[in-house]
């Protein structure tokens, strides 16, 4: 079965585990982190986005923190048609990662373009909600998808590679 196949787990090197944990023992990691969301179904679906979007992102000098599995975008309950599960998923995911912002984290990244819509929606699902309206911008105006995060970076890194002369 195909899926099977590519359903295996990209394992990290013991170099891209050192790395990883020299970005994370960083007096200031905090400042040089970006909050990645893990996703409640990409995970299962391909594994192997986040281990390779945590590779990259630590490649480019960034602590990536990552939210839990099971903290869902809320898109799943809202294109149910569970509305009030929705906003409320939308509030608890907003409580938990203003904190980072505050505290200096570049961005939120999502690389599963379903959260990403989702998230960018906030402002307008809480538009009326007078005290999680503007905390539902903020989190929309610093949430970006990979690879539109990945366009504001410098990329040079990935240009040479140790067989190229």
């Amino acid at each position: 079965m195909p899926f099977l196949r590519h359903s295996q787990a990209i394992q990290f090197t013991v170099e891209e585990l050192a790395l990883k944990q020299s970005l994370q023992d960083q007096s200031d990691a905090l400042k040089s982190s970006v909050l990645l969301l893990s996703g409640c179904v990409q995970p299962a679906l391909a594994p192997n986005i986040n281990q390779s979007s945590i590779k990259v992102l630590n490649r480019l000098g960034l602590n990536v923190i990552e939210t839990p599995q099971d903290q869902c975008c809320g898109a799943v309950d809202h294109h149910l048609s569970g509305s009030k599960d929705a906003i409320a998923q939308v509030k608890t995911n907003i409580d938990a990662w203003l904190p980072y912002l505050d505290q200096g984290v570049k961005a939120i990244i999502s690389n599963a373009s379903g959260c990403g819509v989702m998230i960018k929606d906030y402002p307008h699902l809480l538009r009326e909600d007078a005290e999680y309206a503007p905390k539902a911008k903020r989190i929309a105006e610093h949430t970006k998808d990979i690879s539109e995060f990945l366009l504001s970076q410098d990329l040079s890194i990935f240009t040479h590679f140790d067989n190229q002369k």
